[in-house]
């Protein structure tokens, strides 16, 4: 049941996806792969289930409707790439599916870290039991972005806390997948595989995979973001810079430490833009495109904590 649930989940976050890459690229032939959709509609839909929760009507019913419908629209059938020959071509694909299957274990485990529990399965299991946004002012994490919850809370509805945790581990596959994709399409396989193992491997990776916290929802949003603004760097297509920024929001809206990333981002989409010799006040817009459509995806959390608490960045104190 639990498996099935996030697996529709994410057939759904795939849907949503491919609608909004093709309203931002209307060329099939320019779109992404399958990954990158999956991420992106994660993202967004994520936000629009909060914006359900604060109106109380987090429920299964509203959390599959639209994303399913579009899915059943969207779907095509995807084009196979060529593939090295060889036994070698196998190597580090073979790699990177056996780091991705250890921390399977520990996902299908019940919840035993303290901050997994008392932070973000407690907003999961609040948003499944009440369909609204937790207010319990006493526990620090009704003032933080919580996409990471909300994800949790649409797989907590129908699967429980299993379900959560594998929602979790979906999350870390996704970077690892989007990672090669990435690698492969840019330096060529295998590299790409190399480095998706290599992110697997990373010890801290394999256990945040199997536990219920916020982390790998931020590495994810913030990766995908580079992927579209170097996708932008090199078609100079502005749909590709309006997809990293709704990511780069993605990602401000799972953790505060996003923000840390917005000045390199800025001057990627400076130097990109330089590269592709755009001038300085269109290389400035498209910096502040980026940056502008991701503080308008944080924008709902920080007017949520304003309602609350008369404090948009509550816990941190105003001057």
């Amino acid at each position: 049941m639990a498996t099935g649930w996030v697996a529709l989940l994410l057939a759904a976050a795939w849907g949503a996806g491919r609608l909004l890459l093709r309203w931002l690229l209307p060329d099939p032939a320019d779109g992404p792969a399958a990954v990158l959709e999956i991420v992106l509609g994660l993202g967004v839909l994520t936000q629009v289930w909060f914006w359900a929760a604060l109106a109380g009507h987090f429920r299964a019913a509203v959390i599959l409707l639209l994303p399913l419908a579009l899915g059943l629209l969207l779907r095509r059938r995807a084009t196979a790439g060529p593939t090295p020959d060889g036994r070698r071509a196998w190597l580090w694909p073979g790699f990177f599916a056996a780091l991705a299957l250890l921390p399977l274990p520990l996902a299908l485990l019940p919840e035993l870290n303290f901050d997994a529990l008392r932070v973000h399965l407690w907003i999961a299991r609040e948003l499944a039991s009440t369909g609204a946004m937790p207010s319990d002012l006493s526990n620090w994490a009704v003032y933080v972005p919580e996409t990471a919850g909300v994800w949790f809370g649409a797989a907590f509805l129908a699967g429980g806390e299993i379900a959560a945790k594998l929602a979790q581990y979906a999350l870390g596959l996704l970077a690892g997948l989007l990672l090669a994709r990435w690698g492969n399409d840019r330096l060529g396989r295998p590299w790409g595989w190399a480095a998706g193992a290599l992110f697997l491997g990373l010890p801290v990776i394999a256990w945040l995979m199997g536990t219920a916290y916020m982390d790998l929802a931020l590495v994810l949003f913030l990766l995908a973001s580079l992927v579209g603004l170097d996708e932008w760097g090199r078609s100079g297509r502005a749909g590709w810079l309006a997809a990293a920024g709704l990511l780069f929001g993605c990602g401000l809206a799972s953790k505060y430490h996003a923000l840390v990333w917005a000045p390199f981002l800025a001057g990627a989409a400076l130097a990109l833009g330089r590269r592709r010799n755009l001038s300085w006040p269109r290389c400035l817009g498209a910096a502040v495109l980026l940056l502008g459509l991701g503080l308008a995806l944080l924008a709902p959390w920080l007017a949520r904590n304003w309602a609350l608490t008369g404090n948009p960045v509550v816990p941190v104190p105003l001057p």
